[in-house]
């Protein structure tokens, strides 16, 4: 090679040898990827099923305005995972309920506001870490406690300022 000439050494040959390096890196992720998504076929259907399923249950059954929680609750409840399902499932479906009913009484009780966020918050970590071990638990609670407050609550239907809580147990419980 001609060591005047820039395509052929120096930075020109790094150039094209990061280049194939790159398509290659993609292909490779490209492939993983097709794998990956065709195993989560019927995971991805069943989180379908039941997010949707869980707000049309809790308009239609209960007669909830835009029960949004019931869909958050189902769908993060069963998400992939690596672990036994059903244990995932339950975890997941106690901690968005109880970080829900913590947020609405809470917001019952002392309204919304920045103080009222970061107070159930806290509080929501706190009793989830007082209650098991795992992040996730802890994550999914003070999740769902910190939007209840953030959101603005829905019409109260029969429920009342609970409606949110019993759409949770709606959507964990379809998940299950």
């Amino acid at each position: 090679p001609d060591p005047a000439d820039p395509d052929r050494t120096g930075l020109g040959a790094h150039i094209g040898q990061a280049g194939r390096s790159g398509w290659r890196f993609a292909g490779a992720r490209l492939r993983s990827g097709g794998v990956r998504a065709r195993h989560s076929i019927t995971p991805a259907l069943q989180m379908t099923v039941a997010g949707v399923g869980s707000f049309v249950l809790a308009e239609r059954l209960l007669g909830h305005d835009a029960p949004l929680f019931a869909a958050i609750a189902a769908l993060i409840a069963l998400g992939f995972t690596k672990e036994p399902r059903l244990r995932k499932v339950v975890e997941v479906a106690i901690g968005c309920t109880l970080g829900i009913l913590i947020g609405d009484l809470v917001l019952h009780f002392f309204g919304a506001g920045v103080l009222t966020a970061s107070f159930v918050l806290f509080v929501s970590i706190m009793l989830a870490r007082l209650l098991d071990s795992s992040s996730l638990l802890a994550m999914q609670m003070g999740l769902q406690a910190l939007l209840v407050v953030l959101i603005p609550a829905p019409e109260a239907g029969i429920f009342g300022p609970f409606s949110r809580s019993v759409d949770a147990i709606l959507g964990g419980t379809v998940a299950m």
